[in-house]
């Protein structure tokens, strides 16, 4: 008796551990690293004309839903907040550090499937940055670069062709 009773434990205890370790594993956000190739492409459209257009949805693939645009010096929590769940990736950022990077953060379905910080002195995302980020047909920018200032301007395109109307 005292053996089945023992045995019963056992098999109840195995079944918890396989029913329970699934939801135990490292989020898929938290693994992923900065998206240097993005980062490259993006570069890549910022430099090759003075007045360029930015087509994320184009550049970044279709593995997205939402961009946010974080500006320089935002803590952990507001990103959190912003993104709308609680972000391990904020720990491999120095945007809540730094004026020197705009984090870019590219969300499907409650989860980061890529993130950047891009560089304010190649393109300045920050003056871009939203609360309520951009679905893909938003996520078109305007690269306006300043003679007198080297750094490199987004206006969304869609702000850019109501303001011309």
């Amino acid at each position: 008796m005292r053996r089945r009773c023992w045995f019963t434990l056992f098999c109840l205890w195995c079944c918890t551990i396989a029913l329970c370790a699934p939801g135990c594993e490292k989020p898929v956000a938290a693994t992923i690293d900065a998206d240097e190739a993005l980062m490259e492409k993006i570069t890549r459209v910022t430099t090759s004309s003075p007045r360029g257009e930015i087509d994320l949805p184009s550049i970044a693939g279709s593995e997205w839903d939402q961009l946010f645009v974080i500006a320089p010096f935002t803590p952990p929590q507001d990103i959190h907040q912003i993104l709308g769940f609680a972000w391990p990736g904020t720990a491999k950022t120095k945007v809540q550090h730094s004026d020197t990077v705009t984090l870019l953060v590219f969300v499907k379905d409650q989860q980061v499937t890529r993130w950047l910080e891009y560089p304010r002195i190649k393109a300045d995302f920050s003056t871009v940055a939203s609360r309520s980020g951009y679905k893909p047909e938003q996520a078109h920018f305007t690269v306006r670069r300043d003679d007198v200032w080297p750094t490199v301007e987004l206006t969304p395109a869609t702000v850019r062709s109501a303001k011309t109307e």
